[in-house]
This record gives structure tokens, sequence and C-alpha cells, in this order.
């Protein structure tokens, strides 16, 4: 409100992410910034990969054998993400680890987050319960895309007692109880049928439902986590200036098909 822009109105595109930037940057206060990108998370699910698929690219080959990320979708979105750093639209404290409830955003001093989900919003209402916010739709490029994490009840293989333990799992997975388990951390169950009528009395939590449709998950790979410490410091180089983006995915790639090359 403060830069003239409509919190009912919140940005949907990239394009709209830059023009909130501009009208936050023209408040003339160094302490507030538009936008947020976490450049010292060890994940790239909620930092480069949903840039990544917004602008129409995906991390590795459908047959899993090459990394795709530094396609020209790859250098857009990344080079997208580079600029928020170049123009000091994003604030300085996410090239450090922040603690958590200590961010830009939770301290209001930044304008648009895209690092709380639907169990975030149930803490932020905990932690910062005075806050005034609104959501966004989930961002849209060439597609729209977010990502959503998957949570699940698994028996150990080394389980003692696993006819026991798969009677609680099965308990716990019903769809009454999924629900329940749903609505009081603010996640959604996986069954459809545990999802009819959640957060029925929770209007802003129930409209998070909408994003599920453009929520990709975990790459099914072998090396899908392992990847990630060879691809964030070669973005991150980009981002402090010490790489061109294009330069740092290539370097990225050859390293990750070096590691799906052992197999």
């Amino acid at each position: 409100e403060e830069a003239g822009l409509d919190p009912a109105a919140l940005p949907a595109t990239w394009d709209d992410v830059r023009s909130m930037c501009e009208a936050v940057e023209a408040l003339g206060n160094p302490l507030i910034t538009g936008w947020g990108y976490n450049a010292s998370s060890s994940t790239l699910n909620t930092t480069f990969y949903p840039f990544l698929y917004q602008a129409g690219g995906r991390p590795i080959s459908e047959d899993g054998k090459t990394a795709t990320f530094n396609s020209e979708a790859g250098v857009e979105a990344l080079t997208f993400i580079v600029d928020l750093f170049k123009k000091g639209w994003s604030p300085q404290e996410y090239l450090q680890p922040i603690d958590e409830g200590q961010d830009p955003f939770t301290q209001g001093s930044q304008a648009l987050s895209n690092h709380i989900f639907a169990a975030g919003v149930v803490a932020l209402r905990q932690n910062v319960p005075d806050m005034r916010y609104a959501i966004n739709p989930v961002l849209k490029h060439d597609e729209q895309w977010g990502f959503g994490g998957m949570r699940s009840w698994a028996v150990s293989e080394s389980s003692q007692n696993k006819e026991a333990a798969a009677a609680l799992v099965e308990f716990l997975a019903r769809p009454e109880n999924a629900k329940r388990h749903g609505e009081a951390f603010g996640t959604f169950p996986a069954l459809a049928a545990a999802r009819e009528g959640i957060f029925a009395n929770d209007e802003e939590l129930a409209g998070i439902a909408s994003h599920l449709e453009h929520t990709f998950g975990e790459q099914k790979h072998k090396y899908g986590r392992d990847l990630m410490a060879l691809v964030v410091p070669q973005i991150q180089a980009a981002i402090i200036g010490e790489k061109e983006p294009k330069q740092a995915l290539d370097e990225a790639a050859v390293a990750v098909n070096d590691l799906f090359a052992k197999g």
C-alpha cells in the first residue's frame, strides 16, 4: 500500500514482480526491498526450480541421463534471479543463512516472499499475529508452477513391530484422519477424499488448494538430491557476479552429468 500497490492484485507474473520491485524501490527506503530469493539455501526445490519450470525448463531429461537445467529456459530463469540482486531488489541478508523467523519478510522489510507455503501461513499466524499479509497466486512466466513437497508415513525395514506399525499407518492414512492431520498442520492430504471440505472454516488456506494443480514435486531420480550440492554453489557464484548465468549453469551441468555417469 505504501508503494501505491493494490494488496488485492498481487504479482502473478515475472513482469508483475519486476513492476512491484520498482514501485517498492521508488519509496527510497534502503531498508525495504521487494523480493526475496534465499540464495543461501541448500535446496533447489523452493529456490531455482520454480523459476526454471516457469520458464518452461526442467532439471533433468526424461530418460534421466542428462542435466537440462542449463537450457535456454534455465539461463533465463537464473538471469531473472541474478537481476533481483543486481538491482538491489532482493535483501542481501539472503546471501547468508537466516534463522527461522528472522527472514526479512517476517521482519517486515520485504514486500513479497516465495518461501512461505500453507504450513508456513499457519506458523506466520502464530509467530507474527499482528502482521498484515495476503497470499499471491503461483507465479507464471511461460508456464505456471510452484514446488510442493510430499510427506508420507512409512514403516522402517528394520522395524521389530511391522504389523503394529502398519496398523498405525493405515489408521493415519484414513481420509478422516488424514484430513484432521492436514488441518492441524496446514498441509493437503494426497488422498482426494481427504481433501474434500478441508479447511472449510479457513477460507485463506482453502484457497491455496487451487495451487495444487500447478505444483511439481521432488525429482524422481537417484541423484535428485545429490546434484543440488553441485548446482547451488554455481548459482551463488552467478548471483554475486563471479560468473555469468550461462557459464554457471553449464559448469554445473558438466559436474551433474559426471555424477549421472556413475550409474
